[in-house]
């Protein structure tokens, strides 16, 4: 799953999973309390929820190669 884009306070933002369908990611609790940035262009773990398929939780950044970081 890659990021497309972020919102201005980096809290949610959009995703585009593996099948290309497109959903809204919130920052789980540790990502935040720990601050990982995560940036367009990331691949990320989400957890979808059951109740609206639209929206997810990301739980986890996996960077890519290139980044600095």
């Amino acid at each position: 799953m890659k990021v497309l884009s972020l919102n201005r306070l980096q809290t949610a933002c959009s995703v585009r999973l593996d099948n290309e369908d497109l959903i809204l990611g919130y920052v789980s609790g540790k990502i935040r309390r720990s601050f990982i940035r995560i940036l367009p262009g990331d691949n990320v773990k989400i957890e979808v929820s059951r109740y609206d398929s639209t929206r997810g939780r990301i739980i986890y950044c996996l960077r890519n190669k290139d980044s600095k970081d």
